[in-house]
């Protein structure tokens, strides 16, 4: 299914559903546990993520140039920063599997999620942990807390996008 119509329905622990509509009609995709990879492709660029912090809508500093927050950030911005009350729930934005969950001095508690197919994502300065390492994650489920541990300025998620070893602007994945 390479149909730039074709989007996520469901989503299961390395199970996807897709559809595309066709003439009026719902053609469903795979269900296969190699689905999740093909479909990885799929969503790219389709707005086909889950927002991850549903407590708030508000990005305090958007993906691309800027001034350095702090001393030591980088001023090319990574990703999106939510501000969010501390201890907010951080959601899963797709199914996958969690590859990195730990503590960087710039990164604060930190989450890595593989989607398949080359898609990643990130979940920085979080108060506290829910997952670990080599556990199955679903759509929108909780896999940390705000916070400001790390490089940071204040209680925010720090939301990057990688795919295939590149930063993506993490707006153009995300539905809100």
């Amino acid at each position: 299914y390479t149909n730039k119509k074709v989007s996520l329905r469901k989503t299961y622990s390395y199970k996807v559903a897709a559809y595309k509509k066709v003439d009026g009609k719902i053609i469903t995709g795979p269900k296969s546990s190699n689905s999740v990879s093909a479909m990885a492709e799929v969503y790219i660029g389709k707005k086909g993520m889950a927002w991850p912090c549903p407590s708030s809508k508000r990005i305090t500093s958007y993906y691309g140039r800027r001034s350095a927050p702090t001393r030591g950030a980088s001023t090319f911005h990574r990703g999106i920063d939510i501000g969010a009350n501390h201890g907010a729930a951080i959601l899963s934005v797709a199914s996958g599997k969690v590859t990195e969950a730990g503590y960087s001095r710039v990164l604060g508690n930190y989450v890595k999620i593989n989607h398949g197919g080359g898609l990643y994502t990130v979940y920085e300065h979080a108060s506290k942990l829910l997952v670990s390492e080599g556990d199955t994650v679903k759509l929108g489920q909780k896999i940390a807390k705000v916070g400001s541990t790390g490089l940071s300025t204040g209680n925010h998620l720090h939301f990057t996008v990688l795919y295939k070893g590149e930063y993506k602007n993490p707006l153009n994945y995300l539905d809100k």
